[in-house]
């Protein structure tokens, strides 16, 4: 009988822990969705971070032209590479839509970068790349993510250290 006693305890025990475990799990999961899920207006978070993630990067192919390019990227070697900047901004000029769609991206972008005086530098006609027209003073500030990034630029023997601004809205 002492045995049988044992093994009922034993059972109890087991399914207190397995509905603690389960409790414990059901939480975890409504905790991770409530702070990783973003509202309606805040889905521009996202794709702010992706665009600027992937600009930072070489790009796929590393020496990716207009015709080959599977994934975009500005830098080569940490720097920044006029050559693919230009590429993409001949590519945002001819199919703004398919450039929207090799960053994975649904909002529209703007970008443009400036000197440590807060100077735009021209790397384009209108000094902006993304959105045919589109300036930072036209964009309504209330749907739009603002993120920079810091790039290295040699011109001329000597490096210059430039902020890349990127600018996302729906």
């Amino acid at each position: 009988m002492s045995k049988l006693l044992k093994a009922q305890i034993w059972y109890y025990d087991f399914l207190l822990a397995l509905s603690m475990f389960l409790l414990i799990l059901v939480f975890s999961f409504k905790y991770i969705n409530d702070t990783y899920i973003f509202e309606a207006g805040e889905s521009t978070i996202p794709d702010a971070d992706k665009l600027a993630g992937k600009l930072m990067s070489y790009g796929v192919p590393n020496n990716w032209t207009k015709n080959e390019v599977i994934s975009i990227g500005i830098l080569t070697n940490g720097v920044l590479n006029s050559t693919k900047l230009n590429n993409f901004n001949n590519l945002t000029i001819e199919d703004y839509a398919s450039v929207k769609q090799l960053m994975g991206i649904k909002s529209d972008f703007l970008i443009y970068f400036e000197n440590q005086s807060n100077q735009r530098v021209n790397f384009s006609d209108s000094g902006y790349i993304g959105m045919a027209g589109a300036t930072p003073s036209t964009l309504d500030g209330s749907e739009r993510i603002n993120i920079e990034r810091y790039v290295v630029y040699k011109e001329a023997n000597t490096a210059k250290i430039l902020t890349m601004k990127v600018v996302v809205w729906q």
